[in-house]
């Protein structure tokens, strides 16, 4: 399975050049489709030049493709005569080959058309420099994510059909347009924590019944002395043909290979803020207590005793600088730190200060639990999309500058200004990319 995106015909190659005419005697020797993707591969849809390191590819409301590319696939030499570079000596399959090309995002693409700046020699350098360090966080890619869940493979489940497999990093972007599956990828992950994440998933998508979809989920939690794999997937047990009743669905569990009764769960601890605001039928009356009634089934804490243990004394020093206390039982009062200097009732807050407080309850319970625990906190879109595009690079900085290995991270984004993020990643811990259908998987460390 690649992992990376094919190209769409629309990419061009050194659009500059592009200007220079071609006659019948010197046609121009263009990149094949096949010679695009694999220098867009090798480069890991990273620009190559020195210092820009830009993702080139996100997800796409507006195109078929599902994809939107901005990186173009550069001659180092030129394709015809008059352009930068161009290289006499060179035959037509040399002159475009992979060897001869370089990937760029598009600004870049357009100023190394200037050959007194950027040289052949140079050319070469920047793309071999670059191709190593792709390679060196793919090779040790492994090791960036140590402790936690580190591999995850699946088939048919939900939107997404066929088999797909991905690595997870230390911190995850998860990129693509509504409806392409960014919450089926959630709650795959969610599901070998079992308990209420196991529910969701399951009733979702009928996995327990869906043994003819030939639907299975696989994960690794990876720890520093050992690796274990877990493997679920539905089986059809035949029954009596005197009987004339349908076979009968049940979940086969398999860890490292051999067939168990169930899987260590608590080895996939995970934190799933999808749609904890969304108030339904026979839910709680507000907001904030539906959030704390699911972090309660998740930290296996009695909820009157979360709601009594939600006071200043016990969140004086918090990850995102909230502050709580309680006016009665099961009220909660909470200061922003915005600059006010009162607190408010929860159901005073914006959306984003109500997402940013749970997410602040959140991580005192994942830092307070077992210091051998490894949680995944998720940002599911509908969580996270609640958030203002500034709210949401903070609170991205904040998260992916923490020091504690105990905590990965999964921020589901749509396109357009959530690309942002993408841009602000600190690339230089990037250690793969993943095509799922039309959304991109990146992993950094």
């Amino acid at each position: 399975m690649p992992l990376i995106p094919t190209l769409s015909p629309c990419d061009d190659s050194n659009a500059a050049e592009r200007t220079h005419t071609e006659s019948p005697l010197h046609p121009r020797d263009e990149f094949s489709l096949d010679v695009k993707e694999l220098l867009a591969k090798r480069s890991g849809y990273i620009c190559a030049y020195p210092g820009c390191r830009r993702m080139t590819v996100a997800g796409s409301d507006d195109r078929k493709s599902g994809l939107t590319l901005v990186g173009v696939a550069a001659h180092i030499t030129a394709a015809a005569p008059g352009g930068p570079r161009y290289d006499p000596l060179m035959g037509h399959d040399e002159r475009s080959s992979e060897s001869n090309g370089i990937w760029t995002c598009q600004i870049h693409g357009k100023f190394i058309d200037n050959p007194s700046v950027c040289t052949t020699e140079e050319l070469r350098r920047w793309k071999g420099q670059h191709e190593q360090w792709v390679f060196d966080r793919v090779a040790s890619g492994a090791g960036f994510a140590l402790p936690g869940t580190t591999r995850v493979r699946f088939n048919n489940v939900g939107v997404l059909k066929g088999e797909h497999e991905f690595r997870l990093g230390r911190h995850n972007i998860l990129v693509g347009p509504n409806e392409a599956g960014k919450t089926t990828v959630a709650e795959i992950i969610s599901a070998f924590s079992g308990g209420v994440h196991w529910n969701w998933f399951n009733q979702r998508f009928g996995f327990s019944k869906s043994a003819a979809s030939r639907s299975y989920i696989t994960a690794t939690s990876t720890t520093n002395d050992f690796s274990l794999t877990v493997a679920l997937s539905p089986q059809a047990r035949a029954t009596s043909r005197k009987t004339k009743k349908p076979p009968e669905n049940y979940l086969h569990i398999q860890v490292n290979g051999n067939v168990a009764a169930d899987w260590p769960r608590t080895l996939f601890r995970v934190v799933n803020l999808e749609d904890q605001l969304n108030l339904r039928h026979g839910d709680p009356k507000t907001r904030f207590a539906k959030a704390i009634r699911y972090l309660a089934n998740v930290f296996s804490i009695d909820e009157t005793t979360l709601f009594q243990s939600i006071r200043e004394e016990t969140y004086a020093n918090t990850a995102l600088g909230y502050r709580f206390r309680q006016s009665t039982k099961n009220k909660i009062e909470i200061l922003v730190p915005d600059g006010r200097t009162f607190f408010l009732r929860t159901e005073s807050l914006s959306s984003s200060e109500l997402c940013l407080a749970i997410v602040d309850i959140a991580l005192k319970l994942i830092l307070s639990s077992a210091p051998h625990d490894q949680w995944i906190l998720i940002l599911d879109s509908g969580f996270f999309g609640r958030l203002t595009l500034k709210t949401k690079t903070e609170l991205f900085s904040k998260l992916t500058s923490f020091n504690d290995r105990k905590i990965q991270t999964l921020f589901c984004l749509n396109i357009d200004e959530d690309a942002e993020l993408l841009r602000q990643a600190k690339l230089d811990t990037w250690v793969s990319s993943a095509r799922l259908d039309r959304l991109t998987l990146h992993a950094f460390a």
